[in-house]
């Protein structure tokens, strides 16, 4: 069993809110307004009073007492603390008369042993309606006699004003503290009850449960699964990671494997790999801790790795090589034992499991590259729907990815994925047909604006959508800057002449037109415009 905090909260702010009124509802029930009319009758007989309260004198708003023959005494009608129209006193049900000396409303509140009088009665003002006779004797009481063969004498007590002496703070003291929190521990165990839940038995046993061509499987932690899809990236030749990883096995860390391997003959591959600047943004703005997370196209593990550490990752690899290297360095790092692989393409899989963290990193634009059934960009919905599909009710989802309208590529820069410029920064129809006449091949790598992302993933289901750019890229970021209300600091920053030169994200290298886009960029930001022309995002969206 697991608390949901929040569950909890939420429930124990209801309850009391509850509790209060409850009680302040109990305490105007139970209030000891009332009126108060001192009197002697020469007969047995039943007296009444009526307060209109807004639908007129009615039996249920009244109040009934039986008077003993010559007997002088206080009569108590109740009131209720609300705001009184009129009132209407009943002497007798029957011949006789009555010797009123006193009729006074009384408070909760005590002056001494009395309670305190909020309001007296000029008995001369008292007016006979019917059926009685009002006299006074010489003491100055006032004298009530019925008629013969009455059935319903009436006397108004006249009101100057709407009777209304009572305000909701007479009624908020320590009794009704007393009662709310009696309340509040009453329903204590029930909110606890609640907001228990069991943890789903894929999370409990920590089993990753999900089908591929109709055939369930599951994995538990530090366990692998391999569909080999026949399709995959690949970003150098498989004897070069066949080659680290046994470096690896034979005692050598895999950092130091891999910058033997590519330092010098592929650098822009080992920073890619190596460099702990790929995880800035999530430890920054993410900080996951204790999570159930999903690392779509782990790569190295750049994100798989340093995130087992304190949380339980599926990493879902397609090239097998690669997912051979993320176990190898999963066990030498010693965080295997928080990790399920996985070697298939995201949308041959179907999970069970529902996720708190699925990461996107440098995946979305590859979607439609290693299948041809659909238009890339609706195999990009399609991706972006399961995900939201596989997250839990509260779960992010986290993507990096270009701005085809980043101004690198607006110069001429090549675009990272296809390795040509001057073509996907065009509208996709258009960018598909000046691919086609360049390669002779289909465009399936597609990368979209700042607006074009928000559309995509609005019509994925997601709601809640925020995007950060960094300089110099999402790849290997610097300083990351939110976009709020289309406002953002980059433009603040690139004014204070604070520039990274730019390079080609297609391996690394320092781009020729540094001055051009550094003029246009600060041009830009002194529109403060230059963040929707950044060269990529991260995109957090639930």
């Amino acid at each position: 069993m697991q608390l949901n905090k929040s569950k909890f909260l939420i429930l124990s702010s209801i309850g009391v809110s509850i509790g209060l009124m409850i009680s302040y509802c109990s305490k105007i029930q139970s209030s000891t307004y009332y009126l108060n009319i001192t009197c002697k009758s020469n007969n047995h007989a039943n007296c009444q009073v009526f307060y209109d309260i807004g639908g007129g004198y009615i039996e249920r708003h009244s109040n009934k007492k039986l008077l003993d023959q010559n007997k002088t005494g206080e009569v108590n009608f109740k009131i209720p603390a609300k705001k009184i129209y009129g009132l209407r006193f009943d002497p007798m049900d029957t011949n006789g008369s009555i010797e009123v000396k006193k009729i006074s409303i009384m408070g909760k509140k005590k002056l001494g042993d009395q309670h305190k009088i909020l309001h007296e009665f000029d008995l001369r003002t008292l007016k006979p309606v019917q059926q009685v006779d009002l006299a006074f004797n010489k003491s100055g009481n006032l004298i009530a006699t019925t008629h013969n063969e009455c059935n319903d004498p009436i006397i108004d007590l006249p009101l100057e004003e709407h009777l209304d002496h009572w305000s909701k703070l007479d009624f908020l003291d320590m009794e009704w503290f007393q009662k709310s929190v009696f309340f509040a521990f009453l329903v204590t165990p029930i909110n606890l009850a609640l907001s228990l839940s069991k943890k789903e038995e894929k999370d409990f046993d920590n089993k990753i449960r999900f089908e591929i061509k109709k055939v369930k499987h599951s994995i538990g932690l530090g366990e692998s699964f391999s569909a080999r899809p026949e399709n995959c990236y690949q970003d150098t030749k498989e004897e070069n990671i066949r080659f680290i990883i046994e470096e690896i096995k034979n005692g050598t860390h895999w950092k130091k494997a891999v910058k033997e391997k590519f330092q010098k003959a592929n650098p822009w591959l080992y920073e890619i790999v190596t460099s702990p600047k790929r995880t800035k943004f999530i430890d920054e703005f993410v900080k996951p801790k204790d999570l159930q997370i999903l690392d779509i196209g782990a790569g190295w593990g750049q994100f798989t790795l340093p995130l087992a550490k304190q949380n339980k990752i599926c990493s879902l690899e397609p090239t097998p090589e690669r997912l051979d290297f993320i176990k190898t360095a999963s066990r030498q790092e010693k965080v295997s034992k928080n990790i399920s692989f996985i070697g298939a393409d995201y949308l041959d899989i179907k999970f069970e499991n529902k996720f708190d963290l699925i990461l996107s990193i440098g995946v979305l634009e590859w979607v439609g590259a290693f299948r041809s059934r659909k238009e890339p960009e609706d195999l990009q919905l399609d991706f972006l729907k399961k995900i939201k599909s596989e997250l839990k009710e509260n779960g992010k989802l986290i993507i990096g990815i270009e701005n085809r309208l980043g101004l690198k590529y607006l110069l001429g820069a090549p675009d990272d994925h296809i390795g040509h410029p001057n073509i996907t920064i065009y509208e996709k129809e258009l960018a598909k047909k000046l691919y086609k006449e360049k390669t002779n091949q289909e465009l399936r790598s597609l990368t979209h604006s700042i607006a074009e992302y928000k559309d995509m993933l609005l019509d994925a289901g997601f709601n809640k959508i925020n995007f950060y750019t960094s300089t110099p890229d999402y790849k290997l970021p610097v300083k990351i800057f939110p976009i709020k209300a289309n406002q953002c600091k980059l433009n603040e920053h690139i004014l204070k002449e604070k520039w990274i030169k730019e390079h080609d994200g297609t391996n690394g290298n320092l781009l020729n037109k540094q001055s051009e886009i550094k003029s246009l960029a600060k041009s830009m930001a002194n529109l403060n415009t230059l963040h929707n022309f950044a060269p990529s995002y991260f995109i957090e969206c639930s």
